[in-house]
């Protein structure tokens, strides 16, 4: 299977990408002939393909095909940490209340759900403690900020998903989004002032608001 994963292309477009997550999740029937699907045939490992194509389809602003592949991925019984993953896409897609009851779902069948990969109960704790931290996240962004009185840290994977959740709103031209969950980051990850200037000067300086920039430099978000 390394093999036939190697013939795969380095780049597909986002038709091409429509058609691979499409075919993938068995929504559509294709040419058996078409060069694009041999290719997918011969690559049998779904978990291999989803984990190598899902950053392109977030990179062509298209999470939701990725929630589909990951989803899928669930379904499929591949990798526990798929539901996470479907859950940050279905955040990028299709707001925070479609991600909370996908969560909510994916919670209520965890114990139910056999998995070749990261199954384990270690890991399945992790998942429920991701996931809780994320439904406080999808709460705190539709109350516009996390309150002074609960600023507790959330799971170092939390964290990493709401990094790319603020470089998804920028792609987007949703600015106001990009920064609601930068000061989010800030108040979350006390730790991370670093990263919390980069975002300064790579997103919130370059669009204009200087007061939300010295704000966060300054701890005041």
């Amino acid at each position: 299977m390394t093999e036939a994963r190697e013939e795969l292309p380095e780049t597909l477009s986002p038709d091409e990408l429509d058609t691979f997550a499409a075919r993938m999740a068995g929504e559509t029937r294709l040419d058996e002939g078409n060069d694009l699907v041999r290719k997918m045939a011969l690559a049998s490992d779904f978990h291999a393909i989803a984990s190598r194509w899902t950053p392109q389809l977030r990179a062509h602003g298209r999470p939701d095909l990725e929630m589909k592949w990951h989803k899928e991925a669930v379904a499929r019984g591949l990798d526990a940490y798929a539901i996470v993953r479907a859950t940050e896409a279905a955040w990028l897609s299709d707001g925070t209340v479609e991600a909370t009851r996908i969560s909510e779902v994916f919670v209520g069948r965890l114990d139910d759900l056999p998995f070749r990969h990261n199954g384990d109960l270690f890991h399945r704790r992790q998942i429920l403690l991701m996931l809780n931290d994320y439904k406080r996240l999808f709460r705190y962004e539709d109350l516009g900020g996390a309150p002074e009185n609960d600023r507790r840290p959330v799971h170092p994977g939390v964290l990493a998903g709401l990094y790319d959740a603020i470089w998804h709103a920028q792609r987007v031209g949703d600015a106001v989004t990009a920064h609601l969950r930068i000061e989010l980051y800030a108040a979350l990850a006390a730790d991370q002032s670093e990263t919390v200037d980069h975002l300064v000067r790579t997103i919130v300086e370059p669009n204009g608001d200087h007061a939300l920039a010295e704000a966060l430099r300054n701890g005041h978000a």
